[in-house]
């Protein structure tokens, strides 16, 4: 998940940066000098299949906890508490 987290920031980070919008990165701001849409595109792509996979995952991740609470009896949710 903390991979998923990480390529999404970077892919948007660099989608930006590749159609000539200026990126604000806490105490500077770049700006790339030329347009490279075939590299944005692959990048946006990219930022969105990650948040699907992300998303992917952390429903998997309630699934098998609601799983390991009501069908086997584990108190699981009482330990995340």
């Amino acid at each position: 998940m903390y991979f998923f987290i990480i390529i999404i920031a970077v892919s948007g980070v660099l989608k930006k940066f590749y159609i000539e919008e200026p990126v604000n990165l806490l105490f500077f701001t770049i700006q790339s000098s030329k347009t490279i849409f075939k590299l944005s595109d692959f990048f946006y792509i990219l930022h969105e299949l990650s948040n699907l996979i992300l998303l992917f995952l952390v429903l998997l991740h309630i699934i098998a906890t609601l799983y390991h609470h009501v069908f086997l009896k584990q108190k699981i949710l009482t330990k995340i508490t």
